[in-house]
């Protein structure tokens, strides 16, 4: 099985928006201006898939969507998250409200499994759309986070949160 996982879209801007509005004066008091400044924008990426590509919403989050490839392939993962498209301004925002944007539901970006990655990321690209290869499926059934090098795996503890 030789699929990329590509994320296209910022993960959890729209999250973000909504917590913003939510929370206006807070965060306005904790962020410096020039970083309140960043444009967020509450959208969903348009994605024209090919045929054999797999797309997966974040509707439930990020490691409810991953927790789905697992049980629809069967097969692990390695999810580099370094590479995941995040803004700045959003891992702040989640942080000043005490909210994690990997379990936050979102409609900004969307998972794409496929086996042509650059072709698509390009595509998506030139039309406006942030987009890379975050991960790939595995033989294993490992279903592991890689940052800096460190390996942590997204085991039954992640899921059973996401149910709280």
């Amino acid at each position: 099985m030789n699929l990329d996982i590509v994320m296209a879209g910022y993960l959890s801007e729209d999250a973000a928006c909504r917590i913003y509005e939510d929370n206006k004066n807070l965060i306005d008091s904790k962020l410096p201006a020039f970083m309140l400044r960043q444009q967020l924008i509450s959208s969903t990426p348009d994605v024209m898939a090919a045929p054999d590509d797999v797309v997966y919403t974040l509707e439930d989050g990020f490691y409810q969507s991953l927790y789905k490839i697992f049980d629809d392939f069967g097969c692990g993962f390695d999810i580099f998250l370094k590479k995941i498209p995040i803004k700045q301004i959003t891992i702040e925002i989640m942080n000043i409200s005490a909210r994690d944007p990997y379990r936050e539901p979102t409609n900004s970006a969307v998972l794409i499994l496929t086996p042509h990655s650059q072709k698509l990321i390009s595509n998506l690209n030139e039309s406006g759309c942030v987009a890379n290869v975050i991960g790939y499926l595995t033989k294993s059934k490992d279903k592991k986070l890689i940052i800096d090098g460190r390996c942590q795996y997204l085991n039954k503890r992640y899921k059973e949160r996401e149910n709280k």
